[in-house]
């Protein structure tokens, strides 16, 4: 039997190995600190000492930011903003996706966008969520579908005096 070639652009369900989670995601006893401006602040807190582990410091974090932004952050107002108790120096949405250009943690998104109910993932799974969401309205639509036909059948058979 001649082997087929496959599409390209198709992604193989067997790539995906499992070793690495596709949402990135804090433990959670980060998720779960009650006040949005402290979550924010741990979740920030643990990228910087991610990024530490990685050689990668505070200063170099507040350099790339800069860059990024075009705008000077100093290593202090970046240590404000990790800080809860600097109540005065919350990081504003524009400089918080700075830091997270600039410590690559993507953990950090899904703090901002999980109390919605949502979740944020990568765009290579794009295609796979589409195709769950297609399957699910499949799945509504036919038993829609058979709901509507047994109706109808049961109005049939009343119609003809219960006779089949």
């Amino acid at each position: 039997m001649k082997r087929t070639r496959r599409d390209p652009r198709t992604p193989d369900l067997f790539d995906y190995a499992g070793d690495k989670d596709p949402i990135p995601r804090f433990e959670e006893k980060v998720s779960a600190i009650a006040s949005l401006t402290h979550r924010i602040c741990r979740g920030m807190k643990e990228a910087a000492e991610r990024c530490k582990t990685n050689g990668v410091t505070r200063a170099t974090i507040a350099k790339r930011m800069s860059e990024y932004l075009g705008d000077e952050i100093t290593t202090q107002i970046l240590d404000k903003y990790i800080s809860p108790g600097s109540g005065d120096h919350q990081i504003s949405v524009v400089r918080f996706l700075a830091f997270i250009h600039a410590t690559g943690d993507k953990r950090l998104l899904n703090l901002i966008v999980e109390p919605f109910g949502d979740i944020s993932v990568p765009r290579e799974c794009e295609g796979w969520i589409v195709a769950g969401q297609l399957a699910m309205a499949e799945d509504k639509i036919k038993l829609q579908l058979d709901d509507t036909r047994q109706r109808r059948n049961l109005m049939t058979r009343f119609a003809m005096g219960g006779r089949r």
